[in-house]
């Protein structure tokens, strides 16, 4: 393929299982590259979602791995806050409150995402396109939130 996408070592192992057929009860951190997998080689429900399942794994990638882009964004913003010498450390407060906040929603929209994934990957499900549509959307909202301010400091 010559798209572009991110990964890392946690996305080896669940890929591997995929692709020789193996299944067991463990809990992927990561996902399947899918965009390593020519779409015509999937089951039907994997076929027909195969977009879907593209952005749902990318979008996944860039919330909750340790250098995706919301990790990036969040790591400038801290930085920035551990920087602030306003008074009472106001901004530092400020700054990693929202930083919290985030991380509290992106655990709530990771662990969605991952259910679908790990359910179509593995487990025959046929994916929710509304739904995982809509975990897109609040990932790159939240992605965007984080990236606004980091480039405001």
């Amino acid at each position: 393929m010559t798209d572009s996408f991110f990964s890392d070592h946690v996305d080896v192992r669940p890929t591997i299982m995929f692709l020789t057929g193996l299944i067991d009860d463990y809990q992927h951190d990561g996902r399947v590259l899918m965009e390593l997998i020519r779409p015509n080689a999937l089951s039907g429900d994997l076929h027909a979602h195969h977009e879907t399942l593209l952005r749902l794994g990318q979008a996944y990638k860039q919330i909750n791995a340790p250098f995706g882009q919301l990790a990036m964004s969040t790591l400038a913003i801290s930085t920035s806050a551990l920087q602030s010498v306003s008074m009472n450390d106001s901004t530092y407060t400020q700054l990693e409150a929202q930083i919290a906040a985030w991380t509290a929603q992106r655990d709530d929209i990771a662990a969605q995402m991952k259910a679908l994934l790990e359910g179509a990957e593995f487990g025959g499900q046929a994916i929710d396109e509304k739904q995982a549509k809509s975990l897109i959307a609040q990932a790159q909202s939240l992605i965007g939130q984080a990236a606004s301010l980091a480039a405001s400091l």
